[in-house]
């Protein structure tokens, strides 16, 4: 399922799975309270498993404790999985500790199959932007890790949101007038100010059937 598409929402528990961007996503427009703000009101339970720095390998480790055991609680449950900012951006920031493309491979798909095993659904979300310079190294770089999350989503038979594509159509209409100069999205080139939540979460709640 790709990003036009809609999944039939309906599940007792949503977990989200993520980095420092889903971690700070229960606050202003972040996608997490969006989707918390919609469906708890019904009973359905809405968990942030969100970790600031977070990797794929770091959430592969986790998965069971953070993801499984709530989807095998509160039957039928959800996961969203956000990730590859992390992996991709430590290539290029000091840490220089990125995850390779094969590791993330690898990652991606043993959590699906721990998802869909525990009888849940799986909602990928691609990677937003690293910089705001669309052309740069790093967001070059990070299609590759997008790419691999489309094919894996399909394989599997997941729901997928390529995140990319709508940030980087708004900054290329932002910057055509006004330059490069700043940022618009983003606090620092990767966590979301308020704008970058609203449409990250907008993306989100129409994949899941649960724009309003």
């Amino acid at each position: 399922m790709d990003s036009t598409s809609a999944m039939t929402f309906r599940t007792k528990c949503v977990v989200c799975l993520g980095d420092s961007i889903t971690e700070a996503a229960d606050a202003d427009e972040g996608y997490v309270l969006a989707i918390r703000r919609l469906v708890e009101p019904a009973g359905t339970m809405v968990v942030n498993a969100g970790v600031g720095g977070n990797r794929s390998t770091d959430m592969r480790a986790r998965f069971e404790s953070d993801v499984v055991r709530r989807l095998k609680e509160f039957a039928p449950g959800l996961v969203t999985i956000s990730v590859g900012v992390n992996d991709v951006w430590r290539f290029f920031d000091k840490l220089d500790d990125g995850v390779p493309l094969g590791t993330y491979r690898r990652m991606l798909e043993e959590m699906a199959d721990l998802a869909v095993g525990a009888g849940g659904k799986v909602l990928f979300l691609s990677p937003t932007i690293i910089g705001e310079d669309i052309d740069a190294a790093p967001n070059l770089k990070v299609q590759d890790y997008i790419g691999a999350m489309s094919e894996i989503a399909y394989g599997k038979s997941c729901a997928f949101v390529n995140l990319f594509e709508p940030f980087a159509r708004v900054l290329r209409a932002y910057q055509a007038l006004a330059g490069k100069e700043g940022l618009l999205l983003t606090t620092d080139g990767v966590h979301l100010r308020e704008a970058g939540n609203r449409l990250m979460a907008m993306q989100v709640l129409r994949a899941l059937g649960l724009e309003d």
